[in-house]
């Protein structure tokens, strides 16, 4: 409201524009060397008034446009309580346009104007500006830390919430301290008026003796004077109506409590009735008529003087504030500045949406510690089935570690990717669910039924449950599972393989009983699956083997124990040697000679099966070096490589770095499988680059997979190798026999050798060579041989082949 700052009270002057005194007095008539000095002495009054009074219209402006970007920030704050990166940005922006107009009141000037205004009284106003430098620049740090400091808690004396308000009580007072600069700039403007004003009466009394000239002089002067007083009234006028346009209740008290001025906003939140709020009425005048008219409910009558002690005492002592309830359930927030003149500035704040926001704030993260727990409870739960998960089971091993036997059995379901494949993955989803009540039904309630994978179950038994009771439970268990289910009237054919393993949990290594149940599983399932297996003392030891084997299996590398062993390949008809295949031994310092089938698939789950192979090919070459320079040929050797070996990019220049030399073939005896791993190129392109190195391509194993014909497009082998599960019941099985023909004869159209293997019996090799099969090997003929042996086999000096043991390698 425009009459909040009356200019007709004395007391309420801080805002108004400059006041122009009457004319001066006469003077005495000199001669004109003086009234000529006078007139100079004038002029230079004259001019150097108008460029400081031009120059306080200046710091007015400025000064206005201090306010207005302090305002705007104050503003930004009240909008957004709590500070986000965004808001920060504007502030800080809003910061630096405000530090500029304050930097220019105190760089503007030289060194001697600044003297002589500073003399003029304007030492108060230099101060304020350096000051309100200083705190901006403090403000923008602040702003600058709390952007690069994480959201974190919203709420509490550190969070942006309460750093808001504290910026937001900074403004307040910058405001304040705005509001005052005016008042110091006016004091300048008074006291530059005066001195123009006295030195355009001097030029008047000069004017009389040159009159022409000096009237001239007078009237510029006069219209500048007219033109800046008109500027410095716009300028007050803009910064009231920038005044009570701020959204927070202003007022100024004056040293004595005095009401001096106040905006709308003040009037409306300081008492219900906002126009009993006068101008010169003090703070506790205000405070007893709005008690008065009801405006402070939870005041009672004989505590209103206390309250108003008390409200006067906290509000002013330095940087407090107070939080008032008043009418209606709005949160009032008082906060009082002192200017630099002792005049005090009450700022009057709406938080009711502040303390709204809070209080949802707290019921949101209420709801959000509830929803926490709710998720922490179904983090150990399995989704599908609503079984525990793998978690919760963790964390019942890790607490019976140390505690005594428990005992454990893993359910696998066998053939369920089938169910999945045909019937669907709702068949798949029907069936684990029912088989997750068919575990809890047949389990105890103390008992622990978690899935912790695809198709697979952990029952972890309740304390006490010793082998035989365990026993009991998997094999009921077992039957629950095996029990027909039914999807859609459509039977889903699957089984079920058990493990159970019975002892103390480690509190070092709580998975380790689940290790020693999931070897019992593997029994099961070599066993023929839907049984269950315990894990038992032999099967240990088989596991603490393994195990110190793949310990042993880097050193054996180093250690040179990793040995090739030779078996030779024989004409079916003639029984000439015709090749030999390259095998692999291990000979361990403390077992002795083991065979592949023991440390190959160790080497194979380290990620070693290929140095292997090329360790074996390496050691071949060294010990057939002797008898390559011996004979000066070798027959057809036959090396045995993995897709490991096939997909390194620098194996077909080793390989023929290797076997240069040699005059004889090599073949590399490759898996069926091998060519179906890997979906992209890599072991396609491996093998022709072998091919066009000169390097024979035997399929191993043939007739043992699932894909061999599709094998044998797409390796385009040199030879076939039958596989010996399908030559042993040669002989005895006519549909063996009849599964033999046919692979010689299609081997044979496609134009490739036949090789049989396990052959161990002239029965065999008799009946191979009546089919046509073109090469045999196998204890029939010898077996697998260290070096000294193959050297005195290819001497001639061996026993008769038919003498040989047939035992199994």
């Amino acid at each position: 409201m425009r009459d909040s700052f009356n200019t007709d009270d004395p007391t309420g002057d801080i805002l108004k524009g400059p006041a122009f005194s009457g004319p001066p007095s006469e003077t005495k008539r000199a001669a004109p060397a003086i009234a000529i000095g006078l007139l100079m002495m004038s002029m230079a009054v004259s001019f150097l008034g108008y460029n400081y009074l031009y120059l306080a219209g200046e710091y007015r402006a400025r000064n206005f446009q201090h306010f207005l970007q302090i305002k705007q920030a104050h503003d930004l704050v009240v909008q957004s309580p709590i500070l986000r990166d965004s808001n920060i940005g504007q502030l800080v922006d809003l910061l630096s346009k405000a530090r500029l107009e304050a930097l220019w009141c105190t760089e503007n000037l030289t060194a001697p104007e600044y003297e002589l205004v500073k003399r003029l009284g304007a030492g108060p106003a230099f101060a304020m500006c350096r000051a309100e430098v200083a705190r901006t620049d403090d403000l923008i740090s602040q702003l600058e830390l709390l952007s690069a400091a994480p959201l974190a808690r919203q709420t509490g004396q550190n969070s942006r919430f309460a750093q808001g308000l504290e910026i937001k009580a900074t403004l307040e007072k910058m405001m304040a301290d705005s509001a005052s600069f005016h008042a110091q700039v006016q004091t300048i403007e008074d006291r530059i008026v005066n001195l123009v004003i006295g030195g355009t009466l001097i030029v008047s009394f000069a004017l009389l003796m040159i009159m022409m000239f000096l009237t001239r002089t007078m009237r510029e002067v006069w219209s500048t004077l007219t033109a800046s007083a008109k500027h410095v009234n716009e300028v007050n006028e803009r910064f009231a109506t920038a005044v009570e346009a701020i959204p927070d209740g202003f007022a100024v008290f004056d040293s004595k409590r005095r009401l001096v001025t106040c905006n709308e906003m003040y009037r409306q939140l300081a008492h219900p009735v906002p126009e009993r709020v006068k101008l010169g009425m003090t703070g506790a005048e205000i405070l007893q008529d709005a008690m008065e008219h009801g405006h402070y409910p939870d005041i009672s009558e004989e505590d209103r003087n206390k309250f108003i002690l008390d409200f006067r005492n906290k509000l002013e002592q330095d940087g407090s504030q107070v939080s008032l309830v008043v009418q209606g359930e709005r949160y009032i927030q008082v906060k009082l500045t002192e200017s630099a003149h002792g005049d005090k500035v009450v700022i009057r704040s709406d938080v009711s949406d502040f303390v709204q926001s809070n209080r949802k704030l707290q019921n949101l993260t209420e709801n959000l510690e509830t929803a926490k727990a709710h998720y922490r409870r179904r983090s150990l739960e399995d989704a599908l089935t609503g079984l525990s998960n793998r978690r919760k089971l963790d964390q019942a091993l890790k607490a019976a570690g140390g505690r005594g036997e428990r005992a454990v059995i893993r359910i696998d379901l066998d053939r369920f990717k089938q169910v999945n494949d045909v019937l669907g993955h709702d068949a798949g989803d029907h069936v684990l669910k029912t088989v997750a009540r068919k575990l809890l039904t047949a389990t105890r309630e103390d008992d622990l039924v978690a899935r912790v994978g695809g198709d697979e179950f952990v029952v972890l038994c309740a304390p006490g449950t010793e082998l035989e009771r365990a026993e009991d439970i998997g094999q009921r268990l077992l039957e629950r599972t095996l029990e027909p289910i039914l999807y859609r009237n459509k039977q889903c054919v699957f089984s079920a393989s058990l493990g159970l393993a019975v002892a103390e949990i480690s509190r070092d290594d709580p998975s380790e009983i689940l290790r020693n149940a999931d070897a019992a599983l593997y029994e099961a399932k070599a066993a023929g699956r839907a049984s269950l297996r315990v894990f038992t003392g032999p099967l240990e030891q088989r596991i603490s083997r393994d195990r110190r084997l793949a310990d042993d299996l880097v050193e054996a590398f180093a250690g040179r124990e990793l040995v090739p062993f030779y078996q030779t390949q024989h004409d079916a008809h003639t029984h000439a040697v015709t090749g030999i295949e390259v095998l692999a031994r291990w000979q361990h310092p403390e077992f002795g000679l083991l065979p592949p089938a023991l440390f190959f698939p160790i080497a194979h789950q380290l990620g070693l099966d290929g140095d292997l192979d090329l360790a074996i090919m390496t050691r071949a070459a060294e010990d057939l070096a002797p008898v390559f320079a011996k004979t000066g040929t070798l027959p057809r050797l036959a090396f045995n490589v993995t897709s490991s070996t096939l997909i390194d990019p620098d194996f077909p220049e080793f390989a023929q770095h290797l076997f240069k030399r040699w005059q004889a073939p090599v073949a590399f005896e490759i898996l069926e499988s091998v060519s179906l791993e890997d979906g992209d190129d890599t072991i396609p392109f491996a093998l022709d680059t072998l091919r066009e190195l000169g390097f024979e391509l035997d399929i191993d194993d043939f007739g043992s997979g699932h894909a061999s014909i599709k094998s044998v497009m797409q390796v385009r082998p040199h030879a076939l190798k039958i596989d010996r599960s399908i030559i042993l019941p040669l002989g005895e099985d006519p549909a063996a026999e009849g599964l033999v023909a046919a692979t010689i004869t299609m081997g044979q159209s496609l134009g490739l050798q036949v090789i049989a293997e396990g052959v161990e019996t002239a029965q065999h090799a008799h009946r191979l060579a009546a089919l046509g099969c073109d090469t045999v090997q196998g204890y029939h003929f010898s077996k697998p041989m260290p070096l000294k042996d193959l050297k005195t086999y290819l001497d001639g000096d061996e026993i008769n082949p038919g003498n040989r043991s047939a035992a199994a390698s």
